[in-house]
């Protein structure tokens, strides 16, 4: 296998795993208060290899009105909006900054998208539903990309 592949697969399953963890985290609901504290992630796999790029957050957006909320004979917590995409940015700052790379490494840049963020739930029950795209650049070269 090519090294330029291996490491675009590598790329992909840290990436994607983190993102799916994240993602999965907001999905609690814990994403949608307001003023929650960034939290990075931390999983073995990600602390023990060393990786010949360094990963670091380029754009964070989300779609006009993604954040869709749906209380059912309870207080509606908020939506999902900027205030918790800035929350989110700050965790994968943390977390890429965490993950060990070789010295000089160059920068790949992750750029992700939030198109939905929707969340029904009431005093005893929740279910949300998230779409992001997110990918990996470097020097305009796409690596990986996916929506989950």
């Amino acid at each position: 296998m090519h090294m330029h592949t291996r490491w675009k697969s590598r790329a992909a399953e840290l990436c994607g795993g983190f993102m799916v963890l994240v993602f999965g985290w907001l999905g609690t609901g814990c994403g949608t208060l307001g003023g929650v504290a960034p939290v990075p992630a931390r999983f073995d796999e990600a602390k023990s290899v060393v990786l010949d790029h360094r990963p670091e957050v380029a754009d964070m957006r989300m779609t006009p009105a993604a954040g869709v909320n749906q209380a059912v004979g309870a207080f509606d917590v908020g939506r999902f909006d900027t205030d918790e995409l800035s929350v989110l940015q700050r965790s994968l700052d943390e977390t890429f900054a965490a993950w060990n790379a070789v010295p000089g490494a160059p920068k790949l840049s992750v750029h992700a998208h939030v198109r939905l963020y929707a969340l029904s739930f009431s005093n005893i029950e929740l279910g949300n539903l998230i779409a992001v795209d997110w990918c990996a650049v470097q020097e305009n070269r796409l690596l990986a990309d996916e929506r989950i």
